[in-house]
């Protein structure tokens, strides 16, 4: 993936996605070049997860449109917005990834650390956005699926 990627959503998108979701205004505040850099953020943590189906054609640079599709699904392009919109909000993937493996709660001086037992899938994916998971999740491929083919 080239270090100058096209985002799966462009500011545009994202200013008519937030007419959806109100309460946006700091994001609709910045510059369009900003709003880019995050969907740029966005699509490339959405371009690491494992999609079901194959690109509609190979030597495409993203992983959307798939299959028969000529166009990237309107779930895919607002997930990007809703994962850039986590991003803008200061939310950091890697320290919520970090988060997962302990927990430390405390009061004085005594201090309890422990793992939790339940892992966020999401969080996992580095996708800080439950909103932008639960949209991309129908994408994604069968974690309990493999795919064999024979090479001559």
């Amino acid at each position: 993936m080239g270090a100058d990627i096209t985002p799966y959503a462009d500011a545009t998108y994202s200013q008519t996605y937030n007419d959806t979701f109100p309460g946006r205004d700091a994001w609709c505040a910045q510059t369009s070049a900003n709003q880019t850099k995050y969907l740029k953020v966005a699509t490339r943590a959405i371009e690491r997860l494992n999609f079901a189906g194959e690109k509609a054609v190979e030597a495409q640079e993203l992983q959307f449109p798939r299959g028969a599709d000529t166009l990237v699904p309107d779930d895919i392009q607002q997930a990007c917005v809703e994962l850039a919109w986590s991003l803008f909000d200061g939310v950091d993937p890697e320290l919520e990834s970090e988060n997962l493996r302990s927990v430390s709660q405390g009061v004085g001086a005594a201090r309890v650390t422990y793992a939790p037992a339940v892992f966020s899938d999401h969080v996992i994916a580095g996708i800080p956005s439950l909103r932008a998971w639960n949209l991309l999740v129908p994408y994604l491929r069968d974690p309990d699926e493999i795919t064999i083919s024979r090479v001559s």
